[in-house]
């Protein structure tokens, strides 16, 4: 007997879309045996294999996580992934989130923040409250003159910065990870994890190298739990996901050379030499 269908819909948000691959904690979300995980996962993966063929990171892209078809593209004019099947958007701009540090301004300063600024980081109603505690709100409300809608979308105008679309789903990948395997409230490694999804975005822009968000955000956290410690969570998240070696390789390359520059930065003389070598 087949699963029902919510029950394939949500064992892809929690394997794919979240990152779980744990059988205990999709037993635990799913509210089933271990055995029958297994069993659901069978079908789901026949499911998919029927509309992408070869299950792998980037067509799995393809899938919309409402309808488990494979209709998702990609926007330019309002830059979402939108499914050409059932309308579902699958990447707005973030909601407002307290479990990452603000600075006085209200714009996220940490790293793993994307579209970092005022109105890129608040929903629409964080964004009143912000509004309606400034100085100015209270002066313009005594002498019934204000327009909260209005100096909203001023505020959004002049203030949001947009990441590349690429870079913001890298971000958010990140990010889900980082909640999938309960180190969310840790800001400091969130901060770090951001930081280098940032560094292996631009390495790969620079380069000219093809990555999808997936595998720059995963080798990244792969990267950050080694940096942070946290060695058995790194083995068993190295065997469950797509880790790029050759960018991981490239990271920790840079920042040996960044280390090692800081402590004994090379003299003019050896600069001379090493520019005549390279060129």
């Amino acid at each position: 007997m087949n699963p029902p269908f919510s029950v394939l819909k949500l064992l892809f948000s929690l394997k794919y879309v979240r990152g779980v691959s744990d059988v205990s904690i999709l037993s635990r979300e799913i509210g089933c045996s271990e055995r029958a995980v297994e069993s659901i996962d069978m079908a789901l993966t026949e499911h998919l294999k029927r509309k992408v063929g070869v299950v792998t990171q980037e067509r799995l892209e393809l899938i919309c996580p409402e309808c488990l078809e494979a209709k998702v593209f990609y926007d330019p004019e309002r830059k979402e992934r939108v499914c050409g099947n059932c309308g579902c958007v699958l990447e707005q701009l973030a909601d407002y989130d307290e479990s990452l540090p603000y600075g006085l301004t209200y714009a996220l300063t940490s790293d793993l923040a994307y579209d970092k600024s005022l109105g890129g980081t608040l929903n629409g109603k964080a964004l009143m409250r912000v509004i309606a505690q400034s100085p100015a709100s209270e002066v313009l409300a005594k002498n019934g003159n204000i327009d909260l809608g209005l100096r909203a979308r001023m505020i959004k105008i002049l203030t949001e910065r947009f990441e590349p679309p690429a870079l913001t789903s890298a971000l958010k990948r990140a990010y889900d990870l980082s909640k999938a395997y309960d180190l969310e409230a840790d800001k400091t490694f969130n901060h770090t994890l951001g930081k280098n999804v940032r560094k292996a975005f631009l390495i790969c822009s620079l380069l000219g190298k093809p990555f999808t968000y997936r595998g720059v955000a995963e080798t990244c956290f792969l990267l950050t739990l080694y940096q942070f410690g946290r060695k058995a969570l790194a083995k068993t998240f190295q065997e469950q996901m797509s880790v790029n070696y050759q960018l991981l390789a490239m990271l920790i390359e840079i920042d040996t050379f960044i280390k090692n520059l800081r402590k004994s930065p090379p003299s003019p003389f050896v600069l001379e030499i090493a520019l005549a070598n390279a060129y």
